[in-house]
């Protein structure tokens, strides 16, 4: 089983997100870009959040996006592929 690519941690009105791809410097694949989508989602939806804390484990924070082009993944969906297309443009 592959480890959750991003954690999600609330406690005292703080969300606590960490990009969980130490061994590939957090870099944003597909999966990982999913997952921050649906964190960023719960947030917006929480009153309960006052502030949210973005880290990456390990020694980097993030070093940018994965190489691959999404579209070769055979299982990637069209919500996924666009998720990612969504966050790469957001980050320009």
């Amino acid at each position: 089983m592959r480890e959750k690519p991003v954690l999600y941690l609330k406690r005292e009105g703080v969300a606590w997100v960490t990009l969980n791809r130490p061994q590939s410097q957090n870099r944003i694949d597909l999966r990982m870009c999913t997952e921050i989508r649906g964190v960023c989602e719960a947030i917006a939806q929480d009153d309960d959040v006052r502030l949210a804390v973005i880290t990456g484990a390990g020694e980097s924070f993030c070093t940018g996006d994965d190489e691959e082009p999404p579209g070769l993944s055979s299982d990637a969906s069209v919500e996924q592929i666009r998720a990612y297309l969504d966050l790469r443009r957001a980050a320009s």
